[in-house]
């Protein structure tokens, strides 16, 4: 997949704690820009284990202002979708590694769950390429030797105008 590449950010991730205060922050700074710009479908690439379920968890935990909240890995079920107790906002959170077509998303409905929710987090988004929205920001984990480290992403100008303002 391609991808436009308007401006970036790299983070060293010392242990899962920390994986999970940077997506907190992404979070907590999502909730409180009112930007009708700000990033809406996210793309959370790397190998396996390399953490995008547990940058996806805090996320959605942050966003629900719920920590206790039971974030499920989307890894059988494909598709899990959170909605906060105000109703405010709404998460779709998919991983598509086990899709053995591209088309079966259409069997799950992806396309009317990802237009009613406010932000979308899509797993292995390769696995489903060309029937996927277009991603704002991309989540590239990657692990070399014993560091893990996170490359965000921007692939519109104005996603790159929100990263940018973001002070992590």
């Amino acid at each position: 997949m391609v991808h436009n590449n308007y401006f970036s950010k790299e983070y060293l991730l010392i242990d899962a704690e920390n994986t999970q205060a940077i997506a907190s922050a992404l979070a907590t700074y999502w909730q409180a820009n009112n930007d009708s710009m700000k990033p809406r479908i996210w793309y959370l690439e790397g190998d396996l284990g390399a953490g995008k379920t547990t940058l996806s968890q805090a996320f959605i935990k942050t966003l629900m202002q719920d920590y206790q909240l039971r974030v499920k890995s989307p890894t059988y079920t494909l598709v899990e979708q959170y909605e906060s107790s105000q109703g405010s906002c709404r998460v779709l959170h998919a991983d598509l590694y086990r899709l053995c077509e591209p088309e079966e998303l259409e069997y799950l409905g992806f396309r009317d769950l990802e237009a009613q929710a406010d932000v979308v987090l899509l797993e292995w988004p390769s696995k489903a390429a060309g029937l996927l929205p277009q991603a704002d920001l991309i989540l590239a984990l990657r692990i070399v030797d014993t560091s893990r480290y996170l490359k965000v992403v921007a692939c519109s100008p104005e996603a790159a105008d929100w990263l940018r303002s973001w002070s992590q």
